[in-house]
């Protein structure tokens, strides 16, 4: 429905995108709000980590299998 866009990402003209190129599930969007969490947890180290990773992904786009696109 959302096709892995929230209203603020859509005007950002960003979307999110499992790894193998498929709409986001809604087990991976779970998955991805838990890794929020664990974002927070690590002291924001695991926002971060999108400078040094080298498919900018954060931890919570680890944890469920995704990336952010431009569109």
């Amino acid at each position: 429905m959302w096709r892995g866009q929230t209203p603020g990402k859509r005007l950002l003209k960003i979307r999110i995108v499992r790894l193998d190129s498929r709409p986001i599930s809604w087990g991976s969007a779970f998955g991805r709000y838990g890794g929020y969490a664990a974002g927070l947890a690590t002291g924001l180290l695991g926002f971060l980590q999108i400078y040094w990773d080298r498919n900018r992904q954060a931890i919570q786009d680890k944890i469920s299998g995704t990336v952010v696109i431009e569109e």
